[in-house]
């Protein structure tokens, strides 16, 4: 059977127009098996975590390698601070102020094994206002379950959005 050029043609065009769109298709809708939810938890146990002052359940969240990073604030030297997990973790366990953290709007993307979540946050001391801004997780997923692999945030003490319940 002899197949004509155009009929070759239109028919390989087809499939690369196919293929592509497939391939171009957007991701952030995709959640297999409940990963947006699963990943959004861990966020909120770590949160949870800090409120009771629990190392432990902080400590678990993150994954052996993770990173912190704070933004500079606007106005300053544009130096981005890092900071040590373990530091972190020990200044949760070990003190007596409640930290609580609450969060909301949380825009989350899940392929494969790699996760990000992006939510605004205010910081409360001991239930004063302390400052607020910006969490963006990077999260992988691992044999224990969905871990933090690095940690980032913004810091402000003007111009705050609050969360909707204060």
């Amino acid at each position: 059977m002899v197949q004509s050029f155009s009929g070759w043609w239109m028919g390989r065009t087809v499939s690369a127009v196919a293929a592509l769109l497939l391939v171009a298709a957007p991701v952030h809708g995709q959640d297999a098996g409940g990963d947006r939810e699963a990943v959004l938890a861990v966020v909120h146990t770590l949160f949870d975590g800090m409120r009771a002052r629990d190392g432990a359940v902080v400590g678990g969240v993150f994954h052996e390698s993770a990173q912190m990073f704070r933004t500079p604030q606007m106005g300053e030297d544009g130096t981005v601070r890092g900071g040590s997990v373990a530091g972190f973790i020990s200044a949760v366990g070990g003190g007596t102020e409640v930290w609580d953290e609450p969060v909301w709007d949380p825009v989350i993307q899940v392929r494969d094994n790699l996760a990000t979540v992006w939510v605004k946050y205010a910081f409360y001391l001991d239930g004063d206002f302390s400052h607020c801004g910006v969490d963006a997780f990077m999260m992988a997923r691992t044999n224990e379950g969905w871990k933090i692999i690095a940690l980032a945030d913004t810091s402000q003490q003007e111009d705050c959005e609050m969360p909707p319940d204060r």
